[in-house]
């Protein structure tokens, strides 16, 4: 291993959703034909980008989850990107599983978890196939190991001008998810936070904080400037919970399964979690207890079973976006053309466009995304008028 390097996050699996449901989001772009992963963003794959960051924190395996009208093509892309070896260390080559799903048994991305639990053996990083960052997994996995997370989120910090963006291209029906966080008292610049609240609700809906967690966290913090970029970092106990009467109905991760997580910290009097979850907790903080038993680190009490942090990334530094809707998209096109490259990020120097032949799905998605904007702009004009 080079000098330098950091250690391989050996006790992670790694998963990325190439099918996930926020897709549709994209349409006309995304078809039968072509998913979110395939994208072209600075004339590469999106899928690369993901294949390059967990490269860069030295995964040696990653499952790569689809459905399987698109597994011929997602399987190219993948042979492709691993021959041509753009972004990847040349020095090895990191294995990739390929899953292709049936998309009749698919509601949600829940339903995807479920469908590959059987293939997950350890805790687990889990990427959306429209994210594209540059944000440290090791930093998050920090945190996961230190806190004894249930699962971890990273939230992005948008700038006042995004906010502003926001609220106009939503002005007649905005969403706004609010987050509640608790910072550490002795240290509250630390970029880590307890999770402890999440609610999304239209800008003029009120929203009401549960007394019983005023009461244990009269430190809470509610931000709507944070975004969900999509990557979970989960102890591998949760997949125990998929079969819960009440988890059994849901079907979105980030919708459904990340809120009932939270709102688990601080449970009713009476509400426990299932007998087989309690065994695995249980087994788990006893091999951490004994291998804290030199630290100053407290484990967790039974009242502390499930446990919510987030890693938030200041609006000032490293890139998170998700291409989850047109507009993301040509917007994440244009930002990491002329983005500044670093050891750390996830791409090389984008492509030249110059003297390059596009293929004709990448013809036709570009040409798309003009006249999608050509529209947008006469819509806009329109309604003032």
């Amino acid at each position: 291993m080079a000098l330098g390097r950091k250690p391989p996050l050996a006790e992670f699996q790694a998963v990325i959703l190439a099918c996930a449901e926020e897709g549709i989001g994209l349409y006309p772009l995304t078809t039968d034909e072509h998913c979110t992963s395939l994208l072209p963003v600075a004339n590469r794959p999106l899928l690369s980008y993901q294949l390059n960051l967990l490269d860069k924190a030295k995964f040696s395996s990653v499952l790569l989850v689809t459905f399987q009208k698109f597994e011929t093509k997602v399987r190219r892309c993948v042979d492709s990107l691993v021959q041509s070896q753009v972004g990847l260390d040349s020095e090895r080559k990191m294995a990739v599983d390929l899953i292709a799903l049936s998309e009749k048994k698919v509601q949600g991305t829940l339903d995807i978890l479920r469908q590959i639990k059987h293939k997950l053996f350890t805790d687990f990083i889990l990427i959306s196939g429209d994210l594209v960052t540059e944000a440290s997994i090791h930093h998050l996995a920090d945190v996961h190991r230190i806190k004894d997370s249930t699962v971890t989120l990273l939230l992005k910090e948008r700038t006042e001008e995004e906010m502003k963006k926001y609220r106009k291209e939503n002005k007649n029906n905005e969403l706004v998810n609010y987050f509640g966080v608790v910072r550490n008292k002795k240290n509250k610049r630390e970029r880590y936070a307890r999770l402890v609240y999440r609610k999304t609700a239209l800008a003029d809906e009120s929203i009401a904080i549960p007394k019983t967690l005023l009461t244990r966290e009269p430190g809470i913090i509610i931000r709507s400037n944070l975004s969900d970029s999509n990557l979970y970092l989960f102890r591998h106990w949760i997949l125990d919970l998929l079969d819960e009467e009440r988890v059994a109905k849901m079907s979105s991760i980030q919708n459904d399964f990340i809120p009932y997580l939270i709102k688990m910290q601080y449970r009713e009097p009476g509400s426990v979690l299932p007998e087989i979850v309690l065994k695995r907790v249980h087994s788990d903080r006893l091999e951490t207890a004994n291998s804290m038993s030199a630290s100053k680190e407290q484990v967790p009490c039974d009242d502390d079973i499930v446990r919510c942090f987030s890693f938030i990334i200041p609006a000032s530094e490293s890139y998170c976006r998700r291409a989850n809707n047109v507009q993301n998209f040509a917007t994440m096109n244009h930002e990491i053309a002329v983005l500044p490259v670093a050891s750390s990020t996830p791409w090389e120097c984008p492509q030249s466009l110059s003297g390059k032949k596009f293929s004709t799905s990448g013809r036709r998605i570009y040409l798309q995304i003009f006249i999608i904007h050509i529209m947008n702009h006469f819509l806009v004009v329109s309604r003032k008028y």
